[in-house]
């Protein structure tokens, strides 16, 4: 049950080195149209959404969620029959709830320090934040041949951390993001494919994803966001200190 939660969270932990000069200028265009040109974005403080999402790997499972994203925290829930789980971040430490509280037998505590991860400049898109600190301060991505991805002629931009390797799929015509890879040991964890976006002020929010992982499916749709919306710091914080 908590892997499609934590794969909402996947990106937390991805980190990046350098680039070409081409790669800049694909960074660059993915950017802009991605947050747009006149820095509208830095104007957002948090973000609410609200969705569904359906796992093929639980029987075709529906979960109710809601994701808050402030000063580079973040807070979900996730809700299924009459159980309802929360995964958090406070800016150093991962943390779960989960209730009944019977239910948590099902899962083990979260005891995983984040204090080293990328913070990132836009923090409501992990995949953006990323691609923003590269092209900032100058670090290493690799350019792979293009690639088509549902038929959709694609960049390929390929980070290496460790055993970790991430690849960027960037539509060649758009410059949006149309799929995201991830592998660990070279084995495949996941790959998220970015189906539909939104505008809102200027700035794309995707809004449709479907994500393969463990030999299943699984589909995010969000069906509404609010920008600055009122959150309280106090529910990034684990109620079990």
């Amino acid at each position: 049950m908590m892997k499609p939660l934590f794969i909402l969270f996947h990106v937390f932990l991805l980190f990046s080195q350098a680039y070409s000069q081409s790669t800049k200028e694909i960074i660059k265009k993915t950017l802009e149209v991605h947050l747009g040109k006149n820095d509208s974005w830095k104007s957002i403080k948090s973000i609410q959404k609200k969705g569904i999402i359906i796992d093929s790997n639980i029987n075709d499972t529906t979960f109710f969620t809601d994701i808050k994203t402030a000063n580079h925290k973040s807070w979900l829930e996730s809700k299924i029959k009459q159980r309802t789980t929360i995964i958090g971040c406070n800016g150093s430490r991962l943390w779960y709830d989960i209730s009944p509280k019977e239910s948590r037998t099902q899962l083990h505590r979260m005891k995983k320090n984040v204090e080293d991860m990328e913070k990132g400049v836009y923090p409501h898109d992990a995949n953006i934040s990323l691609l923003y600190d590269i092209y900032e301060k100058n670090k290493d991505i690799k350019q792979e041949s293009n690639q088509k991805i549902k038929n959709e002629e694609c960049f390929v931009l390929r980070l290496d951390r460790g055993n970790l390797t991430t690849y960027f799929y960037i539509s060649t015509q758009s410059y949006q993001i149309v799929a995201v890879k991830l592998l660990k040991d070279n084995f495949m964890l996941l790959m998220s494919h970015y189906e539909e976006y939104k505008k809102i002020n200027g700035i794309l929010f995707d809004i449709k994803t479907l994500t393969e992982y463990n030999g299943g499916k699984m589909y995010t749709t969000v069906q509404n966001i609010q920008i600055n919306p009122t959150i309280s710091e106090d529910i990034f914080e684990s109620p079990q200190k």
